[in-house]
């Protein structure tokens, strides 16, 4: 059985010869592992034994995505690598949405249309898409990337008191994980793959009429851009923290934490 059959079998609720298994890994780690495995795969998670292979554009990119100490994403955001006992890590230190609510009419997403973002998958999926369930994402696609932009308690207080502002925002920031599951499922992906925390580990960061309002709706359009290009398509949505309230709503949905 190949990875591909075992991954299709599991989400089909049917019984593999096993679990599939997925893992990825933070630049830090990865090189570690390469260096104690002697790795030389262009995904360092199919040597580990991975069933699954992800690339991703967009935002998500933007967590290890320049030089240290501090450099801005293509989105504009500026980022601070710091450091604690665990190892490394950035943060968003520069939101380039704060303050002014002005300042969106002028904000330009990057460009997903550009053809170059989808090449890493286009490789992976030549080398590996004979064997491996293969996955594109565009993962800190709604929530989280209007927040990124905005900063979290400003977007929490516009949500509460600027509603169009918000809408408008995030129509905005959509586009890109819009487009992307587009063009991967195009590719030729089995999967499409969303995210955002929206919750902490007592329960939603929200309520669920306010996740239903911003969010289940863009959510929808999201999921259905895939399907059109490819009805079989399976969906994934990671979210980390207790989404206990809304689980029920997507339960014929892929979650992941």
């Amino acid at each position: 059985m190949t990875s591909r059959e075992r991954v299709r079998m599991a989400l089909n609720f049917e019984e593999p010869d096993r679990p599939p298994v997925f893992a990825t890994f933070v630049p830090e780690i990865e090189e570690k592992l390469r260096r104690a495995f002697d790795i030389t795969e262009p995904d360092a998670g199919v040597a580990m034994g991975n069933d699954m292979v992800k690339t991703c554009v967009g935002l998500e990119l933007s967590f290890y995505g320049g030089e240290k100490p501090e450099y801005t994403c293509p989105w504009g955001i500026r980022w601070h690598w710091a450091r604690n006992e665990t190892g490394e890590y950035t943060e968003i230190v520069g939101p380039p949405l704060a303050g002014d609510r002005a300042k969106l009419d002028r904000f330009e997403i990057p460009d997903p249309e550009e053809d170059f973002q989808y090449d890493t998958f286009r490789r992976m999926k030549e080398r590996y898409g004979d064997e491996k369930w293969m996955i594109g994402s565009s993962q800190i696609s709604v929530f989280e990337a209007a927040w990124y932009l905005r900063g979290m308690e400003d977007l929490m207080m516009d949500m509460m008191l600027e509603p169009d502002y918000v809408h408008a925002l995030m129509d905005k920031v959509m586009q890109f994980p819009l487009v992307a599951a587009r063009k991967h499922a195009e590719l030729g992906a089995d999967m499409v793959w969303f995210g955002d925390d929206i919750a902490h580990q007592q329960g939603m960061m929200m309520s669920v009429d306010m996740w239903r309002t911003f969010l289940k709706p863009r959510f929808a359009t999201l999921f259905a851009e895939a399907k059109k290009v490819n009805p079989d398509i399976k969906v994934a949505y990671h979210g980390c923290g207790n989404c206990e309230a809304i689980s029920t709503i997507w339960s014929r949905s892929v979650w992941t934490c």
